[in-house]
């Protein structure tokens, strides 16, 4: 019976509050606040449009500067000058500008062991990161005055200038790569953005002289031809810019170094990873040590991307070929089988010449990276590398669109019926710009190896 009675006066209290808020919402009152409420998200959905547009607006600026030409250039001469070429090929007299490059690696390197790691009792984002950046940024101004020398480019110092206080302006763009190389101090964490950084370090300095220039052409953003502009668009590996005389000691010497103390860190502070796919992504840090691998294995006789599914592979010939190495590592931090915790890489593996690889990775690191608003939001203009405005990198852009578009169109009318229609209304959104808020914060798999089994 108290039950029933309890039943009865919840009855009675929800038909009394409904009514009263049916006559509330019949007075003026209630029809100016529900006005006002309507308002507010007619406001709010503006903003969300403001915001998508504004973001659209910036990775269309980065796309079609100059600034832009040039990164995809200088990857696509060091991409060209590692093919076939193994890691023991690199020069072993590499140029000045190359040794003292390495000279500042080795200062890095010997930074992180005098940083040694706080007892904490959270798994991911040791805080002894933050003091070894700290370290870092103290030191970046020096550290860049003995990387430059005496080798600063006539070309960077304008008419009336002295070249001292020049050399030192040119040290501090240097600087805020250099800084931006190691991760992110707030966060603790790495990604392909600070992998991106480095090598906009490399261009920096190429561009300042430190190390040979490109002898085949020039940087400039000069007017050209339309074919020239669709081949650089539509072909895997564009090389307009040929192969510089220090691309393979920068890639074979000086970035498997980087990459050598950049998994230092992420393995001895715990980095979480920037922006991470989680298992719909080709790594969790890094995509160009994937790259420049598959350039590197181009012509190999015996080793062929289905082979990285064998053990003895990737353990044996690691310390040759970066891709391999990438597999190593992936495997001995993550769990389970490859198929399960790298699918994209496992269906890599189905693919039948690694030239096929790397022309897909060439173009999924143009879309995925550079066309990516969480990179290009945080992309630091310079003197060397300018945000203005190039006709040939906004010729490539719509090139690069329009055969995206053709693509799509293509695969859909070899689908057909329904499916097709769901296929264009999928890929509405990416005939403008790859879309730049998919990329999911995974926690780090290294983090997640050290947990307790029971955890």
């Amino acid at each position: 019976k108290k039950k029933k009675k309890k039943k009865k006066k919840k009855k009675k209290e929800k038909k009394t509050y409904k009514y009263e808020a049916n006559m509330f919402a019949q007075t003026n009152w209630g029809k100016d606040l529900e006005a006002d409420r309507l308002r507010e998200v007619d406001v709010g959905n503006e903003n969300l449009h403001a915001h998508d547009a504004e973001k659209q607006r910036l990775v269309t600026r980065f796309r079609e500067s100059r600034a832009s030409l040039l990164v995809l250039r200088f990857l696509s001469g060091l991409n060209n000058a590692v093919i076939g070429r193994s890691n023991s090929t690199a020069p072993q007299d590499p140029s000045p500008g190359v040794r003292r490059i390495l000279v500042a690696l080795e200062t890095v390197g010997s930074i992180v062991e005098a940083t040694p790691p706080i007892t904490t009792p959270s798994r991911f984002g040791n805080p002894a990161f933050r003091t070894f950046l700290q370290s870092i940024q103290d030191s970046a101004v020096s550290t860049m005055q003995l990387v430059l020398g005496d080798s600063v480019s006539p070309a960077c110092i304008g008419e009336g200038c002295d070249p001292s206080s020049s050399s030192v302006a040119v040290a501090e763009e240097l600087a805020k790569y250099w800084v931006a190389s190691w991760g992110d101090m707030r966060r603790i964490d790495y990604g392909t953005g600070h992998e991106l950084n480095f090598v906009l370090w490399l261009l920096t300095l190429q561009l300042a002289g430190v190390v040979s220039a490109t002898p085949s052409s020039s940087l400039d953003c000069v007017g050209s031809s339309s074919s020239s502009v669709l081949e650089l668009a539509t072909a895997p590996l564009p090389a307009l810019a040929g192969v510089v005389d220090d691309s393979a000691s920068l890639v074979l010497s000086v970035f498997t170094r980087y990459l050598s103390i950049v998994r230092q860190l992420q393995m001895k502070y715990s980095l979480e990873p920037a922006g991470s796919r989680g298992v719909w992504g080709l790594d969790d840090f890094h995509f160009l040590p994937f790259l420049f691998g598959s350039a590197q294995l181009i012509g190999h006789k015996h080793i062929r991307p289905r082979s990285v599914r064998y053990q003895e592979i990737f353990e044996n010939f690691s310390h040759e070929y970066m891709y391999l190495d990438c597999i190593r590592f992936v495997h001995s931090i993550k769990l389970r089988s490859f198929a399960e915790h790298s699918p994209l890489l496992d269906d890599i593996t189905a693919v039948q010449t690694w030239q096929k690889v790397n022309a897909g990775l060439w173009r999924m690191y143009r879309a995925d990276v550079l066309g990516k608003f969480a990179v290009v939001q945080h992309f630091i203009y310079s003197h060397f590398l300018p945000d203005t405005p190039c006709d040939e990198s906004a010729a490539l852009l719509r090139a690069e669109l329009a055969e995206r578009e053709e693509r799509h169109a293509r695969i859909a009318s070899q689908r057909g019926g329904a499916s097709a229609a769901l296929l264009l209304a999928s890929q509405a959104a990416c005939t403008s710009l790859p879309c730049c808020c998919d990329a999911i914060h995974f926690p780090s798999a290294v983090g997640a190896r050290r947990a307790p089994s029971s955890m």
